[in-house]
C-alpha cells in the first residue's frame, strides 16, 4: 500500500511539473533563465536577442561577440569557464582567433558592467574566467 501511495505522489509531482511547463530548477538556474524581459545579471537586464544590456534607464549596446560571450557566462554564472571553451564556442568556425581577442572582449565587457560593483568578470589565472555575482543578488 505504501509503495502505491509513494508511486502516486511521485507521478503527481512529475506530471505537475510537466503540465505546468516548469521544471524544478535551482535558484541559480532560475536567475539566468531568459524571460520576456531578459536575463537578470545583478542590477542589469541582459537581452541577448537585442544585443542589449540595461542598467536602470540606460541602454548599453553590445556587439554580437560581446553578447555571445555574456550569454555563455550567464549560463555558467559563478562558475569558471575555460579559455578553450570560450574560444571554441564564440570563435571556432566563425573566423580567425587572434591570441588576445578573448582578452579584448573581456575588457570591453568589464567596462560595460562597471556600474554594478556586485558583478564582475574574474580572471582565474591559467584556467579561464567567471562571471561572479554577489550571492545577495541571485
Amino acid at each position: 500500500m505504501a509503495i502505491i501511495a509513494s508511486s502516486l505522489m511521485f507521478f503527481a509531482f512529475i506530471s505537475g511539473s510537466y503540465f505546468s511547463g516548469k521544471s524544478a530548477v535551482s535558484p541559480l538556474q532560475e536567475s539566468t533563465e531568459v524571460k520576456e524581459n531578459g536575463v537578470r545579471l545583478g542590477h542589469y537586464r541582459f537581452i541577448p536577442e537585442e544585443l542589449l544590456l540595461i542598467y536602470g534607464d540606460q541602454e548599453i549596446t553590445l556587439t554580437s561577440k560581446e553578447s555571445e560571450l555574456l550569454h555563455l557566462f550567464a549560463k555558467n554564472l559563478n562558475q569558471i569557464v575555460s579559455r578553450e571553451k570560450l574560444e571554441k564556442e564564440i570563435w571556432e568556425d566563425k573566423g580567425v582567433v587572434v591570441g588576445r581577442s578573448l582578452d579584448v572582449f573581456i575588457s570591453k565587457l568589464r567596462k560595460k558592467l562597471r556600474n554594478d560593483a556586485d558583478i564582475q568578470i574574474v580572471n582565474v589565472h591559467g584556467v579561464g574566467y567567471k562571471l561572479a555575482i554577489a550571492a545577495s543578488l541571485l
